[in-house]
């Protein structure tokens, strides 16, 4: 790696959510994420956000789609500006948070979910800001900027990537 290829990352401190969902978008992130997106946004896995006009979860009542994300990813063919995602990626409490998808490992953690919404991404996402403890890039896409986030105590860091789509569509 040569010194040009080098970033300098400037670790943000991530805040605090108000407790009452785990996984929520502490404000900081939240504003972030606000900044950027414009619609047509979809956020897949979006828990109690109300970030994005189409807003896909299982449990949540803040969703506007009531479903599994990766059933809804095989399922949708609408082109999106910006696609928010805010995966499972945490597995403290599997039983409880991930029971309603029939899952027990992060998104991060399995191949099969990777390649599925990294498919869908290729088809149908010009923008991508992807929440999670890893910085994703799928092959279609190049970062744009990234983000790192300090949780602070003993609690994983989280990397905000913002991926664009290179050249024409790939499917």
């Amino acid at each position: 790696m040569t010194e040009e290829e080098l970033i300098e990352v400037k670790p943000e401190f991530m805040g605090f959510h108000d407790g009452s969902y785990p996984g929520a978008f502490p404000p900081k992130v939240s504003m972030r994420i606000k900044n950027l997106v414009e619609s047509p946004c979809l956020h897949l896995f979006s828990g109690s956000s109300k970030i994005g006009d189409v807003r896909v979860d299982l449990e949540r009542p803040e969703a506007t789609n009531h479903e599994d994300v990766f059933q809804f990813v095989q399922d949708d063919n609408k082109q999106w500006k910006w696609v928010v995602l805010d995966p499972i990626y945490s597995i403290k409490r599997a039983n409880i948070k991930l029971k309603p998808y029939a899952r027990y490992e992060s998104v991060s953690g399995t191949l099969l979910a990777q390649r599925l919404l990294e498919d869908f991404l290729r088809g149908h996402a010009e923008n991508v800001l992807w929440f999670d403890i890893c910085s994703p890039c799928p092959v279609g896409f190049e970062r744009q900027k990234f983000w790192v986030f300090l949780p602070g105590a003993y609690r994983t860091c989280r990397v905000l990537t913002w991926l664009k789509r290179k050249g024409e569509r790939l499917i």
